[in-house]
C-alpha cells in the first residue's frame, strides 16, 4: 500500500493543488508530467518483466502461472489506451472516448485474469537493481573465480550422467537448483555453462530433453493409441501447450505432424 500511495500521490497532489487554487495552468503541467510518468512506467515494466524472464528461463523448467509474458499484451493495450487519452484531451471526439475506455477495460481485464492465476517467484536482490544488465555482479565474481581455480565447468560429465540414470527431466517441477544439488555443483555455475558453454538457457535445455528422451519415443510408440495430453504429462511437462510449443522449437513439426512422419 506504500508502493500505491507514492505512486499515486503525484495525481492526487496536481488535484489538490487544482481544487484549492482553481489555477487553470496547472492542467498544462499535470498533462506533461502525465505523458512523460506513464512513458517511464511503460519501460520500467517492459525492462523489468524481460529481467524476470531471463531469471524464470534460466533457474525453471516450467513456466506455467510463474512467466510474466502476458505483460507484453497489456504493456501493448496501455500503449494504445494512453495515445487514445493524448488524442482525447486535445481533440474531444465520440469515437477517440470509446477507444479509450474499451481500451482501459480490455486492459485491466488482462490484468485481472492473469494476475488471478500468477505465482509470486522472489528474485536475488542483487538482480533486481539493474534492469538493463544480463548477469548480476555476484555471477560473474563467482564464476571468474572458478574459471580461475581450473575447475571451470568440470562437471559437464556427471551432468549428463545424472540426467540419464536418474532422468531428473522427468520431475514437472524441476530447478536448476535441484539440478546443481543433484551433480554437486552451485547454481551460478550451472547457469553459466548452460548460457555460456551451450548457449542455452536452463527451460530450453529440460524441454529439449523432455522430448528428445521420452516424447519422441512415445509419440512413435505403436499402436498410437497414447493421446497428446498423456504424452506431454509422461515426458515431465506441466501442460500440453508447453508440450506442443517446445516441441514445434525442437522438431520444426507440431507432435501430430511429427506421427504422421513417422507412420509414412
Amino acid at each position: 500500500w506504500k508502493k500505491v500511495f507514492s505512486l499515486l500521490s503525484p495525481y492526487l497532489a496536481f488535484t489538490i493543488a487544482y481544487l484549492c487554487t482553481f489555477y487553470t495552468p496547472i492542467f498544462p503541467f499535470y498533462f506533461g508530467f502525465i505523458l512523460i510518468y506513464s512513458a517511464i512506467i511503460v519501460l520500467i515494466v517492459t525492462f523489468a518483466a524481460r529481467r524476470y524472464q531471463r531469471y524464470i528461463r534460466n533457474n525453471y523448467s516450467y513456466s506455467e502461472h510463474i512467466d510474466v509474458a502476458w505483460l507484453k499484451k497489456a504493456t501493448f493495450i496501455l500503449a494504445i489506451c494512453l495515445v487514445t487519452w493524448v488524442y482525447t484531451s486535445i481533440n474531444i471526439t465520440g469515437w477517440g472516448d470509446t477507444i479509450y475506455y474499451i481500451s482501459s477495460v480490455l486492459l485491466w481485464s488482462v490484468i485481472v485474469h492473469y494476475s488471478a492465476y500468477q505465482i509470486s517467484i522472489s528474485m536475488p536482490n542483487n538482480l533486481k537493481g539493474n534492469l538493463l544488465s544480463k548477469k548480476n555482479i555476484e555471477e560473474k565474481e563467482e564464476v571468474e573465480e572458478e574459471q580461475e581455480n581450473g575447475s571451470y565447468y568440470a562437471f559437464q560429465e556427471i551432468l549428463h550422467k545424472v540426467m540419464e540414470e536418474q532422468q531428473l527431466y522427468l520431475n514437472p517441477k524441476l530447478t536448476i537448483s535441484d539440478v546443481a544439488n543433484a551433480i554437486g555443483t552451485n547454481r551460478t555455475y550451472l547457469s553459466s555453462y548452460f548460457n555460456n558453454k551451450l548457449n542455452i538457457t536452463f527451460y530450453d535445455y529440460i524441454n529439449n530433453l523432455r522430448i528428445e528422451k521420452t516424447g519422441k519415443q512415445l509419440l512413435a510408440t505403436y499402436p498410437y493409441t497414447m493421446n497428446i495430453d498423456e504424452i506431454a504429462e509422461r515426458s515431465g511437462f506441466n501442460s500440453t501447450s508447453t508440450f506442443r510449443r517446445a516441441f514445434f522449437k525442437n522438431t520444426g513439426m507440431t507432435p501430430l505432424q511429427y506421427r504422421k512422419s513417422i507412420q509414412k
